[in-house]
């Protein structure tokens, strides 16, 4: 499917049509706590504060026009659901045509600066979430019902931050990550607040299925594998709000392509087990992952052909006997000159950190 417009010589400012200036003028925003003055809290602040208005365009342009978008929206959610949906984000935008009503709880999803889940047994950072939210007891430090806390962790602050910079003729016709943007960040945490998403459906929205949940391609097999989810699931929102804008932005009537399979992650990579930073950057074009890496990575983007640096990490890494099963011939290159093969099992990848350091892992 070719796109409609040739983009590469334009701005996407030229192609949009511009929101009302009402879409943002009232509107209330969250507020930003426990925000340290030094300069990366500085920068993260704006960033997020500059991104605040494009997770209201997302839901404004989510919440028109639904019949000539409902195709979309099946993709996401059984029809049986939609009514539910459109509730969820008119808590966030209630009318689009009315900008100054149903916004004043979003003053409640508060931001914060600090990452109190940090060393704690549920350290979604660490784990390399992009951000976590917890909705606070009624009336805890003072604070209305419907008080919810969000942390954005590092990674939010790696993709396109506006969607003004991003260009259609990079995103392509084929429903992507290359969507994303980090105001689609903000609405997915928006939907975990419970005076938004319960609120709306009766029921918490969380992540359901872990990874399994994310994306263009997770939300789309949720909705084909176990729908009754759908509606209980964060990125499923976020993802159809997705389609529709940039369907609505880039393809003139048109619609993107369905997603692509992500490769299969037949192991999990000990300084990823995510295997979303890109220290595995063989993953993708051959299925070859080596199980036993256990490097210090101080920048996770795939730089080390091998897979690990010299020295091994001590800390517990998330390997598994039954995550890794046979693999594929490790790479050949010269710069990996202390590998030998890729690791299977626990007894190999003991071997390995004893060469490397003299301790092993314990399951």
């Amino acid at each position: 499917m070719q796109l409609h417009v040739i983009l590469s010589s334009l701005t996407l400012a030229s192609l949009v049509y511009a929101a009302p200036k009402a879409h943002f003028s009232k509107r209330t925003y969250p507020k930003f706590e426990n925000w340290g003055t030094d300069a990366v809290s500085k920068d993260h602040k704006k960033k997020l504060t500059d991104a605040l208005p494009d997770a209201i365009d997302l839901v404004t342009r989510v919440s028109e026009d639904y019949n000539t978008y409902k195709d979309i929206w099946s993709k996401y959610f059984p029809e049986s659901d939609h009514d539910d949906v459109k509730k969820v984000y008119a808590q966030i935008v209630s009318d689009p045509t009315k900008p100054d009503n149903g916004e004043n709880r979003l003053e409640n999803c508060q931001i914060v600066g600090e990452d109190f889940q940090k060393g704690q047994p549920q350290d979604s950072c660490a784990e390399g979430a992009e951000a976590w939210t917890s909705n606070l007891p009624d009336g805890s430090f003072g604070n209305p019902p419907g008080t919810s806390i969000t942390y954005f962790c590092d990674p939010a602050y790696t993709g396109p931050l506006k969607y003004q910079d991003m260009r259609c003729v990079n995103i392509g016709n084929t429903l992507s990550d290359k969507l994303d943007f980090l105001g689609a960040t903000i609405l997915h945490e928006w939907t975990h607040n419970d005076a938004i998403g319960k609120e709306a459906i009766g029921t918490h929205i969380a992540d359901i299925g872990g990874e399994k949940g994310y994306g263009p391609w997770g939300t789309r097999q949720m909705l084909q594998n176990d729908p009754s989810s759908c509606k209980l699931n964060a990125d499923s929102y976020t993802w159809l709000a997705l389609e529709v804008f940039w369907t609505k932005l880039c393809l003139n009537g048109k619609r993107f392509s369905d997603p692509v399979k992500p490769a299969t992650i037949s192991c999990f990579h000990a300084g990823d087990p995510s295997g979303h930073m890109g220290v595995c950057p063989n993953l993708g074009s051959t299925g070859w992952c080596d199980c036993g890496s256990a490097g210090k990575y101080p920048v996770l983007d795939g730089d080390d052909i091998c897979g690990y640096t010299e020295q091994p990490d001590v800390e517990a890494m998330d390997i598994y006997s039954t995550d890794c099963g046979p693999t594929e011939a490790g790479p050949s290159s010269p710069e990996c000159h202390n590998y030998t093969a890729p690791v299977a099992d626990v007894q190999n990848i003991n071997s390995q950190l004893n060469s490397w350091g003299g301790f092993n892992y314990m399951l």
